[in-house]
């Protein structure tokens, strides 16, 4: 119904503020429900950014001045609550005559503006208009990202999670200036996935007006979005209005820092063979410890740094160690287990997030429903049971390792350790006693596996219970 034209019908709200019932019970019953109102974005402070001399920050900044998004990313702008939620509660997007155009109402007064007059009040160049709309796009899908992301992380793209660090702080310098949204904020979610890709070796421009504009549509259509954009909107209004209204909410600026450990693409990101992959990875990192003032290669508080017994160069050691660590069967299995209770809790998590999303969207329709008295009437709204506790990852391996699996089905492994008897040899590993007994003992076979007997604790404790 959001995307229904209202203006042409008779006024029937009770409220001046509206124009209709809709409009007025969607101000009361979906908007005000978030005390915040609007997304609390940020102005990117460019000046910091620059202070910092760093390259990384600069190429930043060139991107985005080549993008034309700088100085909207640095617009700062104080607004105020009830002006915006009034502007999202009576907004409708259509056309007058051959252009594109929003209407809506602020203080029981009509306005409108068309995409022309939209484009200047954001200060853009005249040639915008004609730029490629990103919304005409399909969503990028995240098999396309990958780009984005070292080799090791392409399984995260899509998220924010382990981006290289030029698109980790572009990312979020768009999500707080042209690209808000709520939500969670480790997922790059619908068109903000092109938008970013803009920002690539091939990106090419788009239009900044009409990803502003239709992201302020989407967000006006669905019930569930917060309202976003609220200081440029209220650049807008008292544009449109010609009035200067006092100011609840301070436009704070965003000031990025620039992590430790760098993220950088190596020049050959895909040329390289396989096996050079994790060096290349590291080349932004290693080469930022290099620069670092009074440090020396290969020494640190352990001695030297390169500790592989793979490798003789100095300057591998960071990825020589990780191949290293994974050498390690146990190792391996440990990981694997451990990686899967991570797993099972996400996937725990992520349903209980879409629950409450799912039950806050029925409300709200009903709430609806019920206030315009449409029939049959709903069911009322029920109250949200108590949220179910989801252990920790710790929790979780802790609950394993005490459950005593190992004691009920060790003989299907081991024919000597609990169960029935069986004869020696007859489990898929051999004799329990035997294996471990022999030669140098259960040290001894740590020591093989692991090449560390510091893991012989952990190993009896998440691997044999009973032998503690």
């Amino acid at each position: 119904m959001r995307s229904i034209d209202s203006y042409p019908k008779p006024k029937n709200s009770a409220d001046p503020r509206f124009h209709t019932l809709f409009q007025q019970d969607f101000y009361e019953s979906v908007i005000l429900r978030d005390r915040k109102i609007a997304i609390e974005a940020q102005c990117v402070d460019w000046r910091s950014m620059e202070k910092a001399n760093d390259p990384l920050f600069q190429k930043i900044i060139d991107a985005c001045e080549s993008k034309h998004v700088k100085d909207l990313m640095g617009f700062q702008k104080d607004w105020n609550k009830e002006v915006i939620a009034q502007f999202y509660a009576t907004v409708h997007f259509g056309y007058l005559k051959d252009d594109r155009a929003m209407f809506w109402m602020t203080e029981g007064n009509y306005y409108r503006v068309t995409f022309a007059q939209f484009i200047r009040v954001l200060g853009l160049d005249m040639h915008d208009a004609n730029r490629p709309k990103i919304h005409n796009q399909v969503v990028l899908p995240n098999e396309d990202m990958k780009f984005m992301y070292p080799r090791s992380e392409t399984g995260n793209a899509g998220k924010a999670t382990g981006l290289y660090t030029f698109y980790s702080i572009i990312n979020r310098l768009l999500r707080n200036t042209i690209s808000q949204r709520g939500g969670n904020p480790s997922d790059i979610s619908l068109h903000a996935k092109n938008l970013l890709a803009c920002f690539g070796p091939n990106g090419e421009e788009f239009s900044v007006a009409d990803y502003i504009w239709e992201e302020i549509k989407y967000i006006s259509e669905n019930p569930l979005k917060i309202c976003a954009y609220a200081p440029y909107l209220m650049e807008l209004i008292e544009n449109a209005t010609k009035t200067k209204y006092q100011t609840d909410i301070k436009y704070e600026s965003f000031r990025p820092k620039m992590p430790k450990h760098r993220r950088e693409p190596s020049p050959h990101r895909y040329s390289e063979p396989e096996d050079n992959i994790d060096e290349e990875e590291e080349d932004g990192q290693q080469h930022h410890q290099q620069e670092a003032p009074g440090a020396q290669a290969g020494t640190g508080l352990t001695g030297s740094q390169d500790r592989s017994d793979r490798s003789g160069q100095a300057g591998q050691g960071p990825s020589s160690s990780r191949r290293e660590k994974s050498t390690s069967p146990i190792k391996r299995l440990i990981n694997l287990f451990v990686g899967m209770c991570k797993s099972q809790r996400d996937i725990e998590v992520e349903q209980q997030r879409q629950w409450r999303a799912s039950k806050k969207e029925r409300d709200s329709v009903k709430m609806m429903h019920n206030a315009m008295n449409l029939q049959p009437p709903r069911s009322p709204v029920s109250p949200s049971p108590p949220e179910v506790v989801i252990p920790s990852v710790e929790d979780r391996v802790q609950g394993y390792v005490d459950s005593g699996y190992f004691e009920q089905y060790g003989h299907i492994f081991y024919p000597d350790v609990s169960g029935p008897s069986h004869a020696p040899g007859e489990g898929v590993f051999g004799t329990y006693l035997e294996y471990f007994s022999g030669g140098g003992g259960l040290s001894h076979v740590i020591s093989t596996f692991c090449g560390r007997s510091a893991c012989y604790s952990l190993i009896r404790r998440c691997v044999w219970p009973p032998l503690g």
